[in-house]
């Protein structure tokens, strides 16, 4: 995104340690504006579009952490399992994830393209993707939205690291 949040996260990083993405070239480029020519020469963050190459680049690379802020707001029901489903191929094993969305008692569209998710819909969602996901769920205090209180929430995921050990064993159970 504009790396509001992701700025200070590159200047903490060693170099090459950090990998932002998005729907638009736009929104990278103001926040490659934001951060300045000398912090990304000195950090080398890597950038991209949403897509399966970069996802699939993400992934080899093997994050420890995922952070995805005001993100989920934007993704229709329709897609949400797109949504975990990239999530899920970017994270291996260990990797964490912290989602802040807007939250609902149910589904409601808040404006033209914003949603705000019941917790039960993100996990079911979720699960769909993965269901070796360690899934939580925390409320964030928040100010007022846009002249709207809108509770924030929290999604924790993480992926415990013996997954790929039970994949395998179940593999090869099922093959003997």
């Amino acid at each position: 995104g504009s790396l509001r949040l992701g700025q200070f996260v590159i200047r903490e990083q060693d170099a090459s340690c950090y990998w932002g993405i998005d729907v638009t070239d736009r929104f990278i480029a103001e926040g490659k504006a934001l951060v300045g020519e000398s912090l990304i020469a000195s950090k080398a963050p890597r950038f991209g579009l949403i897509d399966e190459k970069t996802v699939r680049a993400i992934a080899d690379w093997k994050p420890d952490f995922v952070f995805s802020n005001a993100v989920l707001q934007h993704v229709p029901p329709a897609e949400l399992s797109t949504y975990f489903d990239r999530l899920a191929t970017m994270m291996g094993d260990g990797c964490e994830a912290m989602i802040i969305y807007i939250a609902a008692p149910a589904l409601e569209r808040i404006k033209a393209m914003s949603w705000a998710y019941p917790r039960v819909v993100l996990a079911r969602a979720a699960r769909a993707a993965d269901p070796d996901w360690q899934i939580d769920f925390s409320m964030v205090p928040m100010d007022a939205d846009g002249g709207e209180h809108r509770e924030r929430n929290v999604m924790f995921l993480r992926r415990p690291v013996a997954t790929a050990a039970r994949i395998a064993v179940g593999d090869l159970v099922a093959a003997y």
